[in-house]
Order: structure tokens, then sequence, then C-alpha cells
């Protein structure tokens, strides 16, 4: 007889169950990541806007970190550097747009 226990237990080691569980908040913010990245994208794509591209990047960097949370691997040593660059990419932009 399996208990429920070992059941919770099994279902923690299984990585797709675990992806089923994501946390809501970590995976909205990767579903709006991928909404900017892509909206970026084609704003760049279509306006040539150099800020759209930075932004872009930036949030490809974010989706990656958060990404990497909900799969389980959100090493701080490989997060903090993604997120940091992430904020350069939206500050390197802005700066950008700001002198033309």
């Amino acid at each position: 007889m399996v208990t429920f226990g070992q059941v919770f237990l099994m279902a923690n080691q299984n990585p797709i169950l675990r992806w089923m569980r994501m946390d809501p908040v970590t995976t909205l913010n990767l579903t709006f990541d991928i909404i900017i990245f892509l909206l970026g994208l084609v704003v760049y794509g279509t306006k040539k806007n150099v800020l759209s591209l930075w932004v872009a990047i930036a949030f490809l960097l974010f989706g990656i970190s958060y990404a990497l949370t909900v799969a389980g691997a959100g090493d701080p040593m490989i997060l903090l550097p993604l997120r940091t660059i992430g904020y350069i990419c939206v500050i390197v932009g802005l700066i950008l747009q700001r002198k033309h």
C-alpha cells in the first residue's frame, strides 16, 4: 500500500509534476516577460527603435531567470547576474534613446 507521503514525495521528485505546480507569481512574471520580449522584437522590426531592442533583450534575460526558477534551477549565482544584466540593458536603452 502506498501512503500519501510516498505519493507526495514522488510528485516532488517528478520534474513534470513540479512544473505543473508552478508558483503563480513567478508564472505570471514569466508570461509577461515573454510577451514584452516578443513585443519588443516586433516594434524593433517595424520601427527600428533601439530602445525596444534593448528592452526586448532585458526581458529575455528576465524570462530566462524566471524559467530557471520555475524549473527548480534558481541558483542565486545564476539569477543575480542575469537580472543585473537585464536591468543594465534597460538603462543602456534609455540612455541611448535620450541621446537621439
